[in-house]
């Protein structure tokens, strides 16, 4: 068997993107190359023709002192909204210490203009972590899990970068955070983004030049959702293109939950092996029918039972309940004893009626002896 032809054992096929799940779950040591390799996901050369969504994207820019203009990248970046509530939701939850995940999305070229662009339409909280108020780290564990659903639930899609908190700190890359950006993500179009729940502030922080700021952030497109019609973007150091920024009312009226803090509030801080995500339920239209069809169910049951009590009371027989006498009240004086008549005597039965005996026939003579006619 060549050595380039990957083994098959039935229907699993082993190969380049399922090599660090299969040594993480035999115990066996993982270098930092081949996370490297497995997480790359399909061939990075690899562009999608799309046009570009110009009429569906808010282009937020990063308010810079001076009026000094905002770096940009040969490469647009376009998050959706879904991936910006997520990443909210997610950092919100606890000002205790760091959290962090992954973006997942692909790389587009628009066939009109020629112009690359990255859709970032996916993302992926960080599991096995180790961090502090102060710190997060990524460990073996942390990228065979994310190597797992880059092979079944993220198929298809790129790592194009990280995101992370800084709680009660501002927004800017420490010399950690440069450090594994460089090592893990070298390309140029991917990303960081900070995020500071606390004074809801964010930025992506990408590379220019082959250098990477890690105090400028930079501006980014954010995908309107369809049927949402306005931004969930509420971070206080970011402006639409022209410098308008979203009033508290605009924000609080969107149709769209972004599950982001209200600006000047404090994160409600859960405890961290708390899986809370929303305080509002909501039920799928499968758990609808089912309910649906469960309650006919019941109220069939009981219609039945009402039915079958009524006719087996129709089919018994009608008795006459006797009347009760009428209670007479109590009187305040007792009544006066009346004469009790004497008891009759009992009568005696009458006496059976004597039936008349039949005569006993004459006894005969003896033999032998004439008898004499008395008429004679």
């Amino acid at each position: 068997m060549p050595d380039s032809e990957p083994v098959r054992t039935g229907r699993i096929k082993l190969g380049r993107n399922t090599g660090l799940l299969a040594a993480a779950t035999l115990g066996v040591e993982v270098t930092p190359a081949a996370a490297e390799s497995v997480i790359a996901g399909p061939d990075k050369s690899v562009v999608i023709e799309a046009p570009f969504p110009e009429a569906r994207l808010l282009r937020w820019t990063p308010e810079r002192e001076h009026g000094e203009a905002a770096p940009e990248n040969d490469i647009a970046l376009v998050v959706t909204q879904e991936v910006i509530a997520e990443v909210a939701r997610h950092l919100s939850r606890t000002l205790d210490r760091e959290l962090g995940g992954f973006l997942l999305g692909n790389l587009y070229k628009c066939p009109n203009s020629g112009r690359k662009y990255l859709v970032i339409d996916q993302s992926s909280r960080a599991q096995f972590t180790q961090s502090s108020d102060v710190h997060l780290a990524f460990t073996l564990d942390s990228w065979a899990y994310l190597a797992e659903e880059m092979t079944g639930k993220f198929l298809g899609k790129l790592v194009v970068g990280w995101y992370h908190s800084h709680p009660r700190m501002d927004v800017f890359l420490s010399a950690y955070d440069v450090a594994i950006h460089e090592e893990r993500f070298a390309d140029s179009w991917t990303t960081a983004l900070v995020v500071e729940p606390e004074k809801n502030r964010g930025g992506f922080f990408r590379w220019q030049d082959g250098k990477l700021n890690p105090r400028a952030p930079f501006q980014f497109y954010e995908l309107i959702a369809r049927g949402a019609g306005d931004s969930v973007v509420e971070w206080t150091n970011y402006v639409l293109a022209g410098g308008h920024r979203p009033e508290a009312e605009e924000i609080r009226r969107r149709p769209f939950g972004s599950g982001a803090l209200v600006r000047g509030s404090r994160p409600l801080a859960l405890d961290a092996s708390s899986d809370f995500e929303d305080s509002r339920f909501r039920f799928s239209p499968t758990f609808l029918v089912l309910a649906g069809m469960l309650l006919g169910v019941l109220m069939s049951i009981g219609l039945w039972f009402v039915l079958a009590g009524v006719a087996a009371t129709e089919a018994a027989p009608q008795t006459a309940e006797p009347v009760p006498a009428a209670i007479e009240p109590l009187s305040e004086t007792p009544a006066a004893p009346e004469a009790v008549a004497p008891a009759a005597e009992p009568r005696k039965p009458p006496k059976p009626a004597v039936s008349p005996r039949r005569r006993k026939p004459a006894p005969s003579s003896k033999p032998g002896s004439k008898a004499t006619d008395a008429g004679a």
